[in-house]
């Protein structure tokens, strides 16, 4: 499932790129510095080129990883217990746990980079030259949300504790 949504949320991006082409002046900021104003300037084609290769880049790289999860080799697979959960009959589900977590950081990825291109069209469209300050709202967000599944990974890998026996 979290494979179409990776996929889902790529075409929403390039889709949204598309939508607002037509809408922007010819040269836009396409970079900025850390208080949110623009230092690097391009077409507006190119910032749409740069736009739908961030999209599938990121999608493509997260298939990928999603792909090794499921079926590469355990020696490129890093989790605690690895001995204990992939192997036997638990092997197929960790493999899949592992895929649908990244499927879901890719995910989310995609959304953080509609979201901040969203911010720079609304701004462009109105004629400023900076990022608004949610986007750092919404960078903490991503990495507070990116943390919390890595420590969900973490934890889902952890050894069951054993039965006492008396």
């Amino acid at each position: 499932m979290n494979k179409i949504i990776l996929l889902l949320t790529a075409a929403w991006g390039i889709m949204q790129g598309a939508y607002y082409l037509p809408q922007l002046p010819e040269t836009v900021p396409i970079h900025y510095d850390f208080s949110g104003a623009a230092d690097r300037w391009a077409s507006k084609d190119t910032m749409m080129w740069l736009n739908t290769g961030l999209f599938v880049f990121i999608t493509g790289l997260f298939y990928a990883i999603i792909y090794l999860a499921e079926k590469g080799s355990l020696a490129l697979i890093n989790v605690p217990n690895k001995e204990y959960w992939f192997t036997g009959e638990r092997e197929a589900a960790s493999r899949a746990r592992l895929a649908n977590m990244f499927g879901a950081m890719g995910s989310l990825t995609n959304f953080l980079f509609i979201a901040v291109f969203w911010l720079q069209a609304q701004s462009i469209l109105q004629g400023k030259d900076t990022l608004p300050s949610v986007f750092f709202t919404l960078l903490i967000g991503y990495i507070l949300a990116i943390s919390a599944l890595t420590i969900w990974l973490v934890a889902c890998f952890r050894k069951p504790k054993q039965p006492e026996h008396s």
